[in-house]
């Protein structure tokens, strides 16, 4: 496989981590949302607003694992190819 077409299937599959941490990380926000309506304007039932936050907590720690996981992956691949293009130069 020619390394260009490497390097785009490496960026490529850093990028959809991101989206796809940024999206569980919406999704966690408004089950907070969502929580946080039941607690103040509903009559104190803690059913609903509990469930959400116990839905809410492993999504969002799997959506800040890939979020950082495809900034990070992204950002050391930037740093490396600056490390390359100062060599040259």
């Amino acid at each position: 496989m020619h390394p260009a077409a490497v390097e785009q299937n490496f960026r490529v599959r850093a990028e959809r981590l991101t989206g796809w941490g940024a999206v569980l990380l919406g999704v966690t926000m408004l089950l907070w949302c969502y929580a946080a309506w039941q607690v103040f304007t509903s009559d104190r039932d803690w059913q609903r607003p509990v469930t959400a936050l116990v839905l809410a907590t492993p999504l969002a720690t799997a959506g800040g694992v890939l979020l950082a996981t495809g900034m990070t992956a992204t950002r050391l691949r930037r740093h490396h190819d600056d490390l390359e293009r100062a060599a040259r130069d």
